[in-house]
């Protein structure tokens, strides 16, 4: 960064994070000639002088919204793999099937699966900006604090104190993330950390948070374009409904309001981006489609066993629907329609859980039931790919087969630690390699 222009340095001499122009945070700079010396020992600052503290700094303290934000700026230039892409692609899964326990009135299940959904998908996001933005990121929030902490001094109590402590806090979570060398980590935290301080102007925060809630719903609306499927157009118009709230709580000054309104757009936002898989590379999504349609495969076939000969006339109501899903999946899969294919198969999942929910002794958390479905899945897969392995069976194959085999022993011993959502992707991945085995060997 030695060619930065002085414009783009922190306080401290670090490169700032560099915005998009269209992401650029309404009244980002703190009029000219303001008084930028430490407070002197014994003095109390007012909440104006608090929000005019926050603006000298405010371009290096990128909230978590304006991270995403920049994260989809890159990703409408380009395509997200690795990684990144198999978390939003699991984000993606997740939302589908929150929306689906959502519709049929199973809310528990639904809100659970939705905050999944959401964590995972802030955490592709920001995983997509690589460990070069992450430190610059981290280090200019630092120095935005230390910045802070010599412009208000020590006497600073109420409100303000309780989110400078906040800001603290996650800035130590987000320097043990560095640390790890988990860059998706230590922007979610330097997103915290940010998000805290900016509250000592809740006016600009306020503003922010509605500006990049409209950036997240503008990519969704793109993405969608003009005739979405049913569940997505009804998101993007509660989305929109959402922001509207947030641009009229701006209207009356009700800053809370507003920032809350803001961030309920921007979860609704972000799971139709996830859920249409905007950004993913093709092999990602085609080696997905393939796992998800697997996936799919073998939830039919152990709910077809638990629910036995005959079964209810809901259980085979939901069964048929499964089939029926799974069936057009499989073509749309031939067709190299991947995106199809896996929201297809998501469905046909979906259905399929809900039998064996329904035959399931005990009444099993959202995640943890996908999570040991999973495993019986992969568990039946390795079965059903011992049975074919011969003495003359390909070595790549074989290797192929040992890192499955690996997979579902590390899915099983994550479902015993109580680490659901490894656990099923785990599994998962597994189910996806024997069926390409299986296919293969026939």
């Amino acid at each position: 960064m030695d060619n930065a222009h002085p414009q783009d340095m922190g306080p401290s001499g670090h490169p700032r994070l560099r915005v998009a122009p269209g992401l650029l945070i309404l009244g980002a700079l703190l009029a000219a000639g303001c008084d930028t010396s430490p407070t002197e020992p014994g003095t109390t600052l007012d909440a104006a002088q608090h929000a005019a503290a926050v603006q000298e700094v405010w371009t290096d303290l990128p909230s978590s919204a304006d991270l995403e934000a920049e994260a989809w700026a890159a990703v409408e230039s380009g395509t997200i793999a690795g990684d990144p892409a198999s978390t939003l692609l699991d984000a993606a899964e997740l939302a589908t099937e929150a929306a689906l326990a959502h519709d049929v009135g199973v809310a528990d299940d639904a809100e659970r699966l939705a905050d999944t959904a959401d964590d995972l998908a802030r955490h592709g996001f920001l995983a997509a900006l690589g460990s070069d933005i992450a430190t610059r990121v981290l280090d200019g929030v630092m120095d935005a604090r230390a910045h802070l902490a010599r412009r208000l001094g020590p006497n600073v109590g109420g409100g303000a104190a309780s989110y400078l402590s906040e800001a603290d806090s996650e800035l130590d979570l987000a320097a043990g993330a560095r640390a790890r060398g988990d860059h998706a980590a230590v922007l979610f935290h330097a997103g915290r950390a940010s998000d805290a301080l900016r509250w000592l102007d809740p006016e600009g925060k306020a503003k922010a948070a509605v500006a990049r809630a409209h950036v997240l719903l503008d990519y969704a609306l793109r993405l969608a374009g003009d005739d979405p499927e049913t569940p997505i157009a009804r998101a993007l118009n509660r989305a929109s409904q959402l922001c509207s709230a947030a641009r009229a709580a701006l209207g009356r000054e009700q800053w809370r309001l507003a920032v809350a309104e803001a961030r309920a757009c921007a979860r609704l936002s972000r799971a139709v981006i996830v859920r249409l898989a905007g950004g993913i590379d093709d092999d990602t999504l085609a080696k997905r489609a393939e796992e998800a349609v697997a996936h799919a495969g073998g939830l039919l076939e152990r709910a077809t066993a638990m629910a036995g000969d005959a079964p209810s006339a809901r259980v085979a109501e939901l069964l048929a629907e499964a089939e029926a899903l799974l069936q057009r999946s499989e073509a749309a899969l031939e067709e190299d329609r991947f995106r199809v294919a896996i929201g297809l198969a998501i469905e046909s999942s979906a259905r399929s859980l809900r039998v064996m929910r329904l035959l399931w002794d005990g009444d099993l958390p959202a995640v943890e039931l996908r999570a040991r479905a999973a495993v019986e899945v992969a568990l039946a897969m390795e079965a059903r790919v011992d049975e074919q392995i011969t003495d003359e069976t390909a070595p790549e194959v074989l290797e192929a087969d040992a890192r499955a085999d690996a997979l579902v022993r590390e899915a099983e011993e994550a479902l015993e630690a109580g680490q659901y959502r490894e656990a099923w992707v785990k599994a998962r991945t597994a189910v996806g390699i024997y069926a390409r085995i299986l296919l293969s060997l026939s």
